[in-house]
């Protein structure tokens, strides 16, 4: 079968039962973060009900007409991604067409669907860790359970702030809701002369795609500041997974500077905390201005 074309199509009622036998496989159930077996009758409403969700697509996979697999994206609004999950018909594991299938069903969704792509996988699944990067997923986060892999769509570009940069980042303070360090927006001479000063470790500006992101600052006591037009979690945590693979704290300093980079948000940027917090960073405390 290795080198057999794997043809796609959309799943349908017909296809329930071959889905719910895949399921009840030990070796799938062993993958699934939720191990417990639902009836038949509970996996058919919500096949039933999946399939006439417009944000849920799921695809069948077939070698000259036998079903192979089954390959699920689900479109989440609050996340702003879908999440692709897959699951191979028993029958033919280890016959290498786990890759093929998957890429076919990537490619088909992202023809109609424009979004990221991300996937949740056990940390010992790695039958699937592979394949995945195999089709273009890199790492995004991991724990001690699971490993999240992110195909973006959007290719996303962070470089060091220049000169040239002042009437842009004079634009995103214009634009920015929120703010810590001053409430009256500062004139552009102001602004201009605050850029001429070098005032940070660290400044850089972000485009997601074509579009300007925002941009970040890294002060010398290790504290991070985000200026994001449109706060989005896979937005922040690349921005962030960028920051700790490529850039290191400073050394610790006691009862200065911490020995790990912090976030400072300010107050009324609850969109952005609460990011932060789904993503799994902790809050250290909240400060106050003593007038």
């Amino acid at each position: 079968m290795h080198n057999q074309e794997v043809d796609i199509r959309f799943a349908s009622v017909n296809d329930s039962q071959s889905i719910f036998d895949w399921r009840k496989d030990a070796h799938s159930k062993s993958m699934f973060f939720d191990d417990t077996a639902p009836t038949f009758k509970e996996h058919t409403q919500w096949f039933e009900r999946s399939l006439q969700d417009a944000y849920f697509k799921i695809y069948i996979g077939e070698v000259e007409g036998q079903k192979i697999g089954v390959c699920r994206f689900a479109y989440s609004i609050e996340e702003g991604w879908s999440e692709v999950s897959i699951n191979m018909n028993p029958e033919v594991r280890g016959r290498g067409l786990g890759q093929k299938f998957l890429l076919k069903c990537v490619e088909a969704y992202l023809n109609c669907n424009k979004y990221d792509l991300v996937a949740k996988i056990k940390l010992h699944n790695h039958a699937s860790v592979k394949i995945f990067t195999l089709a273009g997923f890199e790492q995004l986060s991991k724990n001690d359970e699971l490993i999240v892999l992110l195909r973006g769509l959007r290719k996303l570009s962070i470089r060091e702030v220049v000169e040239e940069d002042a009437d842009t980042l004079f634009q995103l303070l214009q634009k920015r809701p929120h703010s810590i360090s001053h409430q009256v927006l500062p004139s552009k001479q102001e602004h201009w002369k605050f850029l001429k000063s070098d005032p940070y470790r660290c400044w850089a500006i972000i485009y997601d795609g074509d579009y300007l992101a925002g941009s970040f600052y890294i002060q010398n006591d290790n504290s991070i500041g985000l200026n994001l037009l449109q706060p989005e979690k896979v937005l922040v945590r690349r921005i962030l997974q960028h920051i700790v693979s490529s850039i290191e704290p400073v050394n610790e300093i006691k009862s200065k500077v911490p020995a790990y980079f912090y976030i400072n948000v300010a107050h009324t940027n609850q969109k952005l905390q609460k990011i932060l917090e789904e993503i799994g960073f902790a809050p250290l405390q909240i400060s106050y201005k003593v007038f």
